[in-house]
């Protein structure tokens, strides 16, 4: 009994993650090397991800970044003013990083986004191997149908995608203990977007409840290092474009909450599945809590298990009760997706082989 219930959440792991390799892809992703293998002029476009791949070319140009990051997001035709809350002014990190990148133009950009996807699949391996075992080719094969997304569309230029790869790969080292290059990663995803602080509290969070205080300098360091640039720098910038209020352009208004905004972010980058009608996203969710809280129960050693349910279940559930501004933010997902869909194979442990 315990084997059919083992290999049919198996076989639906297999199906689920089936990525949908269309030919139309390949087209898409030439059309998409082809778009930010120039400059866009301005009012010619009408997404943020246009106005960074302008940032981009305006840096490698040696222009100033944040005067070059507002006059793009002006550029766009479909609006006329500066970002309208602190978090619209991106951290200049990232921008620095792709302005360093070999190459002329950037393609440059999808070139090492290719590398970093292919780390961030090795990390999920090695991050699953850590803490499942013999299923963790599960992990890599699972999470290969949520890039293809920014590798067809100019969403790669949406900072969350590579913060999310930054956090895998220091997620992973810090599993291994290597705390050093953890907390260097940690620090890259959180000076690429800053909300991945919420991720890195509640690690540090877990970590000081079980009084693992030497995991806590990799994971309280970059956040400490964060506050000071916001605040002796970042700050500063913003604030020659824009007089901020206090707290009404720190804190999002309008927000809403309900499942009808939080079931975009399941469905975010479902479409590369082939399964995709199926919501399989819905079900990787339900497979790593579950199998995460069954390897809580068994493990005398809790911290793994805590580390990975921690790393994405406190932020569904932040934006479930909490709640987002519009259902536009279905991006929101690249920020727990990827890990739930990392650790959904642990559904596997729930059913071990029974003793003869």
């Amino acid at each position: 009994m315990f084997k059919i219930f083992s290999a049919g959440l198996a076989i639906i792991l297999i199906l689920f993650g089936l990525p949908n390799l269309e030919s139309k892809n390949i087209t898409k992703a030439k059309l998409l090397i082809a778009d930010v293998s120039k400059e866009p002029e301005l009012e010619t476009y009408t997404t943020d991800m246009k106005a960074y791949l302008r940032t981009y070319y305006q840096l490698r140009a040696g222009k100033p970044y944040y005067e070059s990051l507002g006059k793009s997001v002006v550029g766009d035709a479909t609006r006329d003013n500066l970002p309208g809350e602190i978090w619209g002014w991106k951290l200049p990190f990232i921008f620095y990083f792709w302005s360093l990148l070999p190459g002329p133009s950037g393609v440059g950009v999808y070139v090492i986004f290719i590398f970093l996807l292919s780390a961030t699949l090795f990390a999920s391996f090695k991050l699953s191997q850590r803490i499942i075992g013999k299923y963790a080719l599960f992990s890599p094969y699972l999470l290969v149908g949520y890039f293809i997304l920014p590798l067809t569309e100019i969403t790669i230029f949406q900072v969350e995608w590579w913060a999310v790869c930054f956090f895998i790969i220091a997620l992973a080292f810090l599993v291994y203990d290597r705390k050093l290059f953890a907390g260097m990663f940690f620090m890259t995803s959180i000076f690429t977007r800053e909300l991945f602080v919420f991720h890195l509290a509640m690690l540090a969070l877990v970590c000081f409840l079980l009084r693992r205080r030497r995991y806590l300098l990799p994971l309280v360091i970059p956040p400490i290092l964060l506050i000071l640039f916001y605040s002796f720098y970042h700050l500063g910038q913003v604030y020659r474009f824009e007089n901020f209020g206090p707290l009404t352009t720190w804190w999002r208004q309008g927000i809403d909450r309900g499942w009808h905004l939080v079931r975009p972010t399941l469905s975010f980058s479902s479409q590369n599945y082939f399964f995709f009608f199926l919501h399989p996203f819905r079900f990787f969710l339900l497979f790593a809590t579950i199998g995460l809280l069954s390897l809580l129960i068994k493990n005398k050693d809790k911290l793994l298990p805590l580390l990975a349910l921690f790393s994405f279940l406190p932020f569904f559930l932040f934006i479930f009760f909490f709640g987002i501004q519009t259902k536009w933010q279905d991006y929101w997902g690249i920020y727990y997706l990827p890990l739930a869909i990392i650790f959904a194979p642990t559904i596997l442990t729930l059913f071990p082989y029974a003793k003869k």
